[in-house]
């Protein structure tokens, strides 16, 4: 007898002595049909019936136990060496004004916990990158989250990101920063390169000023603020295709929190 069934047949005894002068025999003909059922519909006609019916918390247990759970996205392999991406940064500071300039991506080595790439961010750096899996918020060009999320992780519909590390230099000596972040599911997205089935993801990410933080009162109360970093990522292309970081809180902040990224071209081996 699973643990389920042990649990379910001692509340139905339970159930039985205490509350027994409330249900009807009617009732408990309808339920002794369905609640060995492994028919969701059966058991929500008995709930549909008796809102207030004396087996109710047997009839959900038993339902939950037959829903299914939400499967992980499937995503194809890893990247192989020499795959190429170019990137549109589109960067809009209310001091510098709209800030446009191109990224360029290649993979260099590919193992099942580490993909390297040189990054190239137009009129800026040249340089390696060491991407491994987890979920963490990396400066390259602008803060983004892991771009190969989903070749190392699974990806659940509805899930919450685990522990998401700010790695981003602005998020250092003056700052501390935290983010959290949600799988919302699958969506068509359409960038400069074509359109994908994608998975979307979002991450809240907030910032206040740290303990040794130079200011006043009212400096260090504008260093607190808040944006919305969604991410879609395209299984076929096998890395992020779109970022779209939005400002929701705060004068003062640690990185360019109102931008674009979309992909422009790629090559795939």
């Amino acid at each position: 007898m699973t643990v389920l069934r042990v649990i379910v047949v001692g509340l139905m005894l339970a159930a039985g002595h205490a509350h027994a002068q409330n249900a009807t025999r009617v009732e408990i003909t309808f339920w002794e049909s369905v609640r060995t059922s492994n028919d969701p519909a059966e058991l929500q006609a008995y709930l549909d019936s008796y809102p207030d019916g004396v087996f109710v918390p047997l009839a959900r247990m038993r339902l939950a136990a037959l829903r299914p759970k939400p499967a992980a996205i499937a995503v194809p392999g890893m990247p192989q060496i020499g795959d190429t991406w170019a990137y549109l940064i589109s960067v809009s500071d209310p001091k510098r004004g709209a800030v446009r300039r191109n990224v360029f991506v290649k993979v260099t080595s590919v193992s099942p916990t580490l993909i390297v790439e040189t990054v190239s961010v137009e009129g800026g750096f040249t340089m390696p990158w060491r991407l491994a899996r987890g979920g963490y918020l990396v400066a390259q060009g602008v803060s983004v989250l892991s771009p190969y999320l989903p070749q190392f992780e699974k990806l659940v519909p509805g899930g919450e990101l685990g522990y998401i590390e700010n790695t981003d230099p602005g998020c250092r000596g003056d700052f501390v920063c935290t983010a959290k972040g949600t799988v919302v599911g699958q969506e068509a997205v359409t960038v400069s390169a074509g359109r994908f089935a994608a998975t979307k993801v979002i991450v809240q990410q907030s910032w206040r000023p740290a303990a040794g933080a130079k200011g006043g009162a009212k400096e260090l109360a504008r260093m607190h603020g808040s944006r919305t970093l969604t991410i879609w990522y395209a299984g076929e292309l096998k890395r992020a295709v779109r970022y779209e970081s939005r400002l929701v809180s705060g004068e003062r902040t640690p990185l360019d929190a109102n931008f674009d990224v979309e992909l422009i071209s790629y090559q795939l081996k």
